[in-house]
């Protein structure tokens, strides 16, 4: 069995493709939107499971620059 993991989610019916719910607790952060990460390593395996018993595979691991309402500019990495 795999090893289970923390996360947070958020689902919306609008369009939140330059919006990001912040947690600094997450283990890790996800997007479906590749356009907005760099130095992308793409790669096939691992899957995140959804609440509804359904999952996500996943293709690959990079960094995404994220401009804060301040101005101030945050890189997430995992």
């Amino acid at each position: 069995s795999e090893p289970r993991q923390p996360m947070v989610l958020t689902a919306s019916t609008q369009n939140t493709a330059d919006e990001w719910v912040m947690d600094s607790g997450c283990t890790f952060h996800i997007t479906p939107h590749k356009e907005l990460m760099f130095d992308v390593e793409e790669f096939e395996g691992g899957k995140v499971h959804m609440a509804n018993s359904t999952h996500c595979e996943v293709k690959g691991i990079g960094k995404i620059r994220i401009t804060n309402p301040d101005g101030t500019v945050v890189i997430l990495t995992d």
